[in-house]
């Protein structure tokens, strides 16, 4: 699967997809289904996910809601997620500022698998 500046494709057999021309777009394990947004991080990744490579309608929308969940866990930075969180959180933020969705998206994907082995609740 992939998505691509908010249309998704599914592909039916093996191709060999070529974007020639500057697109917003997710591919495979990068692309988050709305119910694996279980923890704050995934559901920060999620919204970011929309903001980044959703639709034209959906962006505003999108990346008001991102600012809002960042400058949260920003203040209220769960202990549980460990004192490593706070400088990726800083990358995070640095990274949305100058429009380079994408690598916070790898940022957070990294504090995700964090979150996954160390089994921590939503």
């Amino acid at each position: 699967m992939m998505v691509v500046n908010g249309a998704t494709i599914r592909f039916r057999s093996r191709c060999r997809v070529e974007l020639v021309s500057k697109a917003r777009f997710l591919f495979g394990k990068q692309i988050m289904a709305a119910h694996e947004a279980e923890t704050t991080i995934s559901r920060l990744y999620y919204a970011l996910q929309i903001a980044y490579a959703g639709t034209q309608e959906e962006l505003p929308d999108a990346r008001t809601m991102v600012d809002a969940m960042l400058r949260r866990l920003e203040r209220e930075q769960p202990a549980d997620l460990g004192p490593e969180v706070a400088p990726a959180l800083a990358a995070v933020r640095s990274a949305i500022e100058g429009a380079d969705f994408y690598t916070a998206l790898k940022i957070l994907r990294s504090i995700i698998r964090l979150e996954k082995a160390r089994n921590l609740p939503s």
